[in-house]
């Protein structure tokens, strides 16, 4: 992001990087990881992207302090501490400047907080065995679906084949019908 700061020449320009996250900002380009600057009650906070949706994205928000001895540090401008399990959200025009993004192991990390915090499993001691199954379930899928694609095509074709004598068999039956309910009209007019 800090080349988003300096102009073609090379010179720092706050006056576009503005500019820049503005637009960013407006076409709702907030990332996951990244660390921003929010509107919190009539004050400016920073704040950790978890997630970022359409019209809002999930944040921590960070603290000057610990509150707590479940907090975790996060780099920001400085030291700042959040807690994991205290998800909020903030529509995407609170947002008011891009700080920083996370490392990926950074990031990493206190996604490893959030969740043991809020109590979800993220146990994949199986996790080879289960991608395999999927990839064999992958593969059986593929073939049901070629089998079911021509099974379809040959009962396109046996339909088409079939048509000159069903057109044949249709003939006889309305031939036979006329028939019958002719006699039936002469038997009843006697």
């Amino acid at each position: 992001m800090d080349d988003l700061k300096r102009n073609g020449s090379g010179y720092y320009d706050p006056t576009a990087y503005k500019a820049i996250i503005n637009v960013e900002k407006e076409n709702g380009r907030m990332q996951r990881g990244e660390i921003w600057e929010v509107e919190y009650q009539g004050t400016y906070k920073n704040a950790v992207v978890i997630s970022a949706q359409e019209r809002f994205c999930n944040v921590l928000m960070l603290n000057d302090e610990m509150k707590t001895e479940q907090d975790v540090q996060v780099r920001s401008r400085g030291l700042l501490y959040t807690h994991p399990a205290m998800l909020s959200y903030k529509f995407n025009d609170g947002f008011a400047q891009f700080i920083r993004k996370m490392e990926d192991d950074e990031f990493e990390t206190l996604l490893a907080c959030i969740t043991e915090k809020l109590g979800i499993q993220n146990d994949c001691r199986n996790c080879d065995v289960e991608l395999q199954m999927v990839g064999a379930l992958k593969g059986e899928i593929d073939a049901l679906k070629k089998e079911n694609y021509e099974l379809r095509r040959r009962n396109t074709e046996t339909y088409t084949i079939e048509a000159p004598e069903i057109i044949v068999l249709k003939t006889q039956r309305d031939m036979y019908k006329q028939q019958y309910e002719e006699l039936l009209e002469r038997l009843l007019e006697k």
